[in-house]
């Protein structure tokens, strides 16, 4: 969908993925955003929920993607140009992944010979 839009607008490298309707070579505004968030709530007939939005979505993505995936890829496919953004803003301490971390070092600590 996002290739499609970017050649319907001809953008050479790092074009908006979502341009101000007024002028494209700025980013929408975020006002703009809310309201489409709430619309897109309100069609899927989703109660309001205080912190559900557009940065609940990206974290979510970082989550399920987070064991397995290298930072360099994660930011590609999120399209985050630095691995500093996802590790300040979107990637968030869990206790699932950091119980099964732990846990997968005592397993290579015990199987390591001294």
């Amino acid at each position: 969908m996002f290739e499609r839009s970017r050649r319907k607008r001809e953008v050479i490298g790092d074009g908006w993925i979502f341009p101000a309707p007024e002028d494209l070579s700025k980013p929408v505004s975020r006002h703009l955003v809310r309201n489409w968030w709430q619309r897109a709530e309100k069609l899927a007939d989703l109660p309001r929920t205080a912190r559900r939005g557009w940065h609940s979505l990206r974290r979510k993505f970082v989550y399920d993607l987070k064991p397995d995936t290298p930072m360099a890829d994660l930011c590609y496919l999120g399209g985050w140009k630095s691995p500093l953004t996802v590790m300040t803003v979107y990637q968030q301490p869990n206790q699932l992944t950091m119980r099964t971390a732990l846990a997968n070092r005592a397993e290579r600590r015990a199987g390591t010979v001294r």
